[in-house]
């Protein structure tokens, strides 16, 4: 745009509409942005948990030693945990998503118990459920997310 002048350029006011233009687009398009980002990490979920199994089968067979992924629902966390004398110690541990539903929530917490050789001991009937999807251990140890 052009002034008496004869300068080029735009004018204080041409600017500031085409910002307020972009700051409610942003606006409007930030919590749709949340929105994905929490159903990706939901989604994800069940594939990191049932890849703590496989690191806890993995483990137990390393180290001759009891390893057990406990699902704790209400904490929100699955842990990692090698058998040490008569305690548990926590390895490593995934946060579940909060937004769990209340169904699921309101079980007590599971275990998947490998013993020293890596062979399954101890896993939930029906697997571990996490957003409509079963993380399952074959009695061979085969993890399998359904």
């Amino acid at each position: 745009m052009s002034t008496a002048r004869g300068r080029e350029g735009f004018s204080l006011v041409e600017v500031l509409v085409v910002v307020s233009i972009v700051v409610v687009v942003a606006g409007l398009l930030l919590p749709q942005a949340g929105k994905v980002l929490a159903a990706r990490e939901n989604a994800n979920t069940p594939l990191k948990v049932a890849e703590l199994v496989k690191r806890a089968q993995s483990l137990a067979f390393s180290t001759e030693r009891r390893v057990r992924v406990y699902v704790d629902y209400r904490a929100r966390v699955a842990s990692l945990q090698l058998k040490d004398g008569s305690a548990w110690q926590e390895v490593d541990k995934v946060a579940l998503p909060s937004s769990l539903p209340e169904v699921v929530s309101a079980q007590g917490p599971v275990e998947v118990v490998f013993d020293e050789r890596g062979l399954l001991a101890l896993s939930p009937p029906g697997g571990v459920i996490l957003n409509g999807k079963r993380v399952i251990v074959s009695r061979w140890g085969e993890v399998v997310v359904r």
